[in-house]
């Protein structure tokens, strides 16, 4: 799984700061494309492409959230 959230890779078990900050780049990377999302909103081809990849980018974050505590549990 590392391969496709390698923000993980970061993480450590028993390391709040690692997880503090692989937390915080994704949702600064949800942050980025939301606010692509609102800039491009207003044409309506782009709008439906926008939207299609905010949810992709949103289930990606929130899995490699998911993943993040996961790795730092274990």
């Amino acid at each position: 799984m590392d391969a496709f959230f390698p923000l993980n890779k970061n993480v450590k078990k028993n390391n709040i700061s690692s997880l503090i900050i692989a937390i915080l780049l994704y949702v600064v990377l949800s942050i980025v494309v939301g606010l692509l999302q609102k800039l491009l909103g207003a044409i309506p081809v782009v709008n439906w492409v926008m939207s299609l990849i905010g949810w992709l980018v949103w289930v990606y974050s929130v899995i490699g959230v998911i993943l993040a505590i996961i790795k730092f549990i274990k």
